[in-house]
């Protein structure tokens, strides 16, 4: 059990003893008081009710009506000076004769909170409070005291130095009875967000690109270019992602994502780089079979089949991209390498074939289709005739 602080020496009235886990009793006179108990007054005892609590070093205690008063172990590390307390019947009545308000028969019926004569003095913990009974009504004599001490004079200053000693020995006694109350501090936050993740098609043929960032919710995010130029902003969402739309130039672009949580705090920074390419080349349709460029073809310019040689170039594409041709409707499809881009792509076709050729590359960009109908552009001459010979004379 806990330690023993005082025990109740004197008692008018109906008080009551909480104990640290909540639990209530009622006190009688000669109980022992705990450590971390809480003497409070019954909402149904008169002014003049009180308890007196004598503490193991000897000082008192006194709770009046419905007041209440924690009991731990700052009580006996404070002590009032004699001129602060006053709890002797002769201090008292020195007092108020002296005011004129309250005449030695009325003392008669003063109940103070220093018992009868010859009981303990008050010279700790709280300061004393006292009732006077005059014709059956009950006094408060503090106001009694006050008005000895200080005069009934209207707007005297020293009643505002009285009201504001009473007021912050309240503050004390609260401040007492919460003295166990857990309080919470909060933690100033200094952790950065992590680096932000960064999402983004790094190339792309359009130059306004959407960059997805996932960060710590609620962060702001910054995105800059290579000179340090803020291209675009954004406040991450409850899930952290925030999308933000950026605007580039022509080609490789470097740029740098960072977060900035609520407090202040400053991620690192993620670096990405972003091509913007909208740019694609044309492809071009030559009949390479017409050697002498006449728009004839001759027997000698067809090949042995009877077809004719025909080439797409692509210059201006870069490897990897994609050339996609058909004759008479029929679809291939050639990945491009450098040995394309350097000679163009060779086929051979019917000298009456249709031909068409478009150029795709990885950032989305497409070429216009370019055709070649044959039949139309190119003539073929196989045959010749044969000379005869005639002898006139």
């Amino acid at each position: 059990m806990s330690e023993v602080i005082g025990k109740i020496a004197h008692l008018d009235g109906k008080f009551y003893a909480r104990a640290e886990d909540g639990s209530l009793r009622e006190l009688s006179k000669g109980d022992a008081l705990y450590v971390g108990e809480i003497v409070i007054g019954d909402a149904g005892n008169e002014a003049i009710d009180s308890v007196i609590v004598s503490l193991n070093d000897g000082n008192d205690i006194v709770v009046l009506a419905d007041q209440s008063q924690a009991f731990d172990q700052s009580l006996t590390q404070n002590e009032f000076t004699p001129d602060e307390t006053v709890s002797q019947p002769s201090s008292i009545l020195s007092m108020l004769e002296a005011s004129g308000d309250i005449t030695a028969e009325d003392i008669e019926a003063i109940e103070t909170a220093a018992g009868e004569e010859g009981a303990p003095d008050s010279t700790g913990g709280m300061p004393a409070r006292f009732a006077v009974r005059n014709d059956d009504e009950g006094q408060d004599l503090n106001v009694a005291l006050k008005d000895a001490a200080f005069g009934e004079v209207e707007g005297n200053p020293k009643d505002e130095m009285f009201d504001e000693l009473e007021e912050l020995r309240r503050a004390n006694t609260l401040l007492s009875q919460n003295e166990n109350t857990e309080t919470t501090i909060t933690t100033p936050d200094t952790t950065a967000p992590d680096a932000p993740t960064v999402t983004v098609d790094e190339l792309t043929n359009n130059g306004t690109t959407t960059v997805k960032v996932e960060t710590e919710a609620g962060a702001e995010v910054v995105i800059k270019d290579a000179n340090g130029n803020e291209i675009g902003s954004g406040t991450a969402d409850e899930d952290g992602v925030v999308n933000i739309e950026v605007t580039l130039p022509e080609g490789e672009n470097q740029v740098t994502v960072t977060a900035t949580d609520a407090a202040g705090n400053t991620s690192e920074t993620t670096t990405e780089t972003i091509t913007v390419d909208t740019e694609i080349a044309t492809p071009t349709i030559t009949v390479t079979g017409d050697t002498n460029n006449d728009g004839v073809l001759n027997q000698n310019e067809l090949n042995e089949d009877g077809t004719v040689s025909v080439t797409i170039g692509v210059t201006g594409s870069e490897v990897g991209d994609t050339l996609t041709y058909t004759v008479d409707g029929a679809e291939t499809t050639v990945v491009l390498t450098q040995d394309d881009i350097n000679n163009g792509v060779s086929i051979d076709v019917d000298p009456e074939a249709t031909v068409t050729a478009t150029l795709s590359d990885a950032a989305g960009n497409t070429s216009t289709t370019v055709t070649e109908n044959l039949a139309e552009t190119i003539t073929v001459d196989t045959e010749i005739a044969t000379p005869t010979i005639t002898v006139t004379g």
